[in-house]
């Protein structure tokens, strides 16, 4: 600032007798440990005054060129509304780069909200492609949870019997798991697109498998009960006709369906 007016901050092009540190003779004095540092609106002068300094070779830590656009101020230039500041990461190559590096800025970002009550957030370009991850289990859980519920309810009032309907459940939970295994096999990892071919999957699986659990109860035979002798010998031939009657119909479907679905 001027030593003549010690309210005016000097200008870059201004000659250095004509000028002092702000700091000077200060008391408490402003050092390394943040005693002395300005508050309220003596800090929001200096913030003021910062952010409109040019950085230059003399000035090298001035705030214009870096943060002159990064600082939102109120109207009456009475406070910070919001601000940014930049960061970075190590090298990324790898999906599983990209995925930890997104995790661990908001880890830091939650770290830095806890620590300060300010709403902080990571942004970068790539993060709105890989924010995906740190969701796709959970969805995954709840989509299939609700499938395979809607499943258990819909095949129980069409086919009349809830075991029947739990058998057709867990076949079809079954078939995604085993469509799972083959992904982690293959090396696909779980995404918003594999996740929309699981629910796929799992539609394929309730048609096929519902066939046959209704050509299984259609079928002909004694209607014997279930602790009769006989009743094992009864649902091996309800089990046969419904393999003959609809089994090979069902295999040719599946099959027509797997080269839809591009798999071979």
């Amino acid at each position: 600032m001027r030593i003549a007016d010690p309210e005016t901050f000097c200008g870059p092009d201004e000659p250095a007798r004509r000028c002092q540190p702000c700091f000077l003779d200060r008391d408490p004095p402003f050092d390394i440990t943040m005693a002395g540092l300005p508050e309220s609106d003596e800090f929001m002068r200096y913030v003021r005054q910062w952010l409109e300094s040019p950085t230059g070779e003399d000035c090298p830590l001035a705030g214009k060129s870096s943060y002159g656009n990064a600082v939102a101020l109120a109207a009456d230039n009475s406070s910070i509304v919001a601000s940014h500041f930049r960061t970075y990461h190590t090298p990324l190559k790898t999906q599983d780069d990209f995925i930890n590096a997104l995790a661990a800025a908001n880890r830091v970002a939650a770290d830095l909200s806890a620590r300060t009550g300010a709403r902080v957030y990571p942004y970068s370009l790539f993060y709105v492609f890989f924010d995906q991850y740190a969701h796709v289990g959970a969805i995954l859980v709840q989509v299939m949870v609700l499938a395979l519920g809607a499943i258990m309810l819909v095949t129980t009032v069409l086919l009349g019997s809830w075991q029947t309907a739990a058998l057709v459940t867990a076949t079809c939970a079954f078939v995604v798991f085993n469509v799972m295994g083959t992904m982690g096999f293959w090396g696909i990892s779980l995404n918003a697109i594999s996740l929309v071919n699981l629910v796929i999957s799992l539609g394929i699986a309730v048609e096929f498998t519902a066939h046959v659990a209704r050509a299984f109860l259609g079928a002909g035979g004694g209607g014997l009960p279930y602790d009769h002798p006989s009743a094992a010998k009864d649902r091996d031939e309800r089990a046969w006709a419904a393999l003959v009657d609809v089994g090979s119909s069902v295999s040719r479907r599946a099959a027509s369906a797997t080269r839809r679905l591009g798999v071979r």
